[in-house]
């Protein structure tokens, strides 16, 4: 079994939507042209926020560009809940809360920076050749010795 993480599914799920969405205001069937029309909407604003959806739900699938996505999409929500509340579509309105309010768990869903390693030269002694090795998000370091490192597996003792 496969198990995926609340933040991953509502991540997901909000770039279902947003693709549906997107779709639906790209290709403005007759419903929605004449709710957009009764609303003084014009065509060419939602045909944009429909790319502009699209574009935020493939980055919402995406995980490492899911925070730009989250970005995109929460003033896309915003607008959205303003206009029905603006217009008395009340009963409207919850649904397009649940997903502005699904985008929060999303955010968990974004992966984290990673710690990459870093090689600097260090000289304990003039005898030894050592490098030591630092951590990006740590003041540690080890010190390795590089006579040990390099020696085959079959001469060492």
């Amino acid at each position: 079994m496969i198990a995926v993480s609340f933040p991953v599914i509502a991540a997901w799920a909000n770039a279902g939507v947003f693709a549906l969405a997107g779709f639906a205001n790209l290709t403005a069937f007759g419903k929605v042209r004449e709710i957009y029309a009764r609303w003084d909407i014009p065509a060419a604003f939602y045909r944009t926020l429909g790319i502009v959806e699209i574009i935020a739900a493939s980055m919402l699938a995406m995980p490492e560009h899911r925070a730009w996505g989250i970005a995109m999409a929460a003033p896309i929500m915003f607008g959205a809940i303003v206009i029905l509340l603006n217009h008395r579509h009340y009963l409207y309105a919850v649904p397009a809360a649940l997903v502005m309010a699904a985008l929060i768990p999303g955010t968990l869903a974004t992966p984290q920076p990673r710690s990459y390693l870093h090689y600097v030269p260090a000289q304990l002694s003039q005898a030894s050749s050592s490098i030591a090795i630092t951590g990006e998000f740590t003041n540690k370091f080890m010190i390795a010795n590089v006579r040990e490192i390099s020696t085959p597996l079959s001469s060492r003792d």
